[in-house]
């Protein structure tokens, strides 16, 4: 039986779980919302990566833009994935009560319930406004981010359970990064990258099982990864997405430019030699 929310509260309410009515009503004695600085603020580890200049490969789990995307490291850890969701699955199948709360702590981690009808791992990055609607639909929403995966989603209070701890000891599997040395062509914009931009970026990441080489540069103010991304045929993705003209790089255009250049000077003597070459073939008037 997955960990319940109201053993700490045991002898103040006997039941703590979720009704429409606990929103709209005070606490009495036999309705009760536990407040949020009383609930659990449980935080997930993230894994621990090296800065060493060394490629790492890895794949892209999921895109938001060149700016924000999650990368799965290739390796024992994210192996076990399917089998760790499987778990979580298992142990909170026979969980049917649901938490009496109106809000969660912003930034801690719990079990949600997906659409799917699995279980997984989230981190809550806002409660929303409730509504009328959420009443007759189920109590209040969450917005949360799936932390072994990278995507955000809307999802029910009444879906969410508290994390137990053998499933706390895992490090996020979805590493949270973003293109070094590459900016939105209006930096000041809002909302910068453009939907092309990221297209354009997916595609160049090809597959979502394609391996790319990852070179970690550092862990920047917003907690992402700063990366060169590089896929196995040797394209630097980062460059690539300067030259198409979705991103701006001082730094690597001149670099881009320097390799144009420094191609042509080294074509130039092999291209005098193919042309003395053609001239002694040809026939000498005497």
């Amino acid at each position: 039986m997955a960990m319940s929310i109201r053993k700490g509260y045991k002898n103040k309410k006997k039941n703590l779980l979720y009704t429409p009515a606990t929103i709209l009503e005070s606490d009495t004695e036999d309705n009760f919302t536990i407040p949020v600085e009383a609930l659990p603020n449980v935080q997930i580890p993230q894994q621990v990566l090296a800065y060493d200049g060394l490629p790492a490969p890895a794949m892209i789990s999921f895109i938001e833009s060149p700016s924000l995307f999650y990368l799965h490291l290739v390796n024992s850890e994210t192996a076990t994935i399917d089998s760790f969701c499987s778990s979580m699955t298992e142990y909170y199948k026979g969980d049917s009560e649901p938490l009496q709360v109106n809000q969660l702590p912003l930034g801690s981690h719990w079990a949600v319930y997906s659409s799917d009808g699995l279980w997984y791992r989230c981190q809550i990055l806002s409660n929303l406004f409730l509504e009328d609607q959420d009443i007759i639909e189920g109590g209040p929403r969450l917005r949360v981010r799936f932390i072994d995966y990278g995507y955000c989603s809307e999802v029910k209070v009444k879906d969410i359970r508290v994390l137990s701890e053998e499933f706390t000891l895992l490090p996020a599997l979805a590493v949270p990064c973003c293109l070094a040395k590459v900016y939105p062509q209006h930096a000041w914009e809002k909302s910068p990258w453009s939907l092309e931009s990221t297209e354009a970026f997916q595609k160049l990441c090809g597959e979502p099982d394609s391996i790319l080489q990852t070179y970690f540069s550092t862990l920047n103010w917003s907690s992402r990864n700063e990366v060169i991304l590089e896929t196995t045929e040797g394209l630097v993705i980062n460059e690539a997405l300067v030259l198409q003209g979705h991103a701006i790089s001082k730094v690597l255009l001149q670099a881009a430019n320097k390799d144009e250049v420094s191609c042509e000077v080294t074509s130039a003597p092999a291209e005098a030699v193919e042309n003395s070459a053609d001239l002694e073939t040809l026939p000498v008037s005497v």
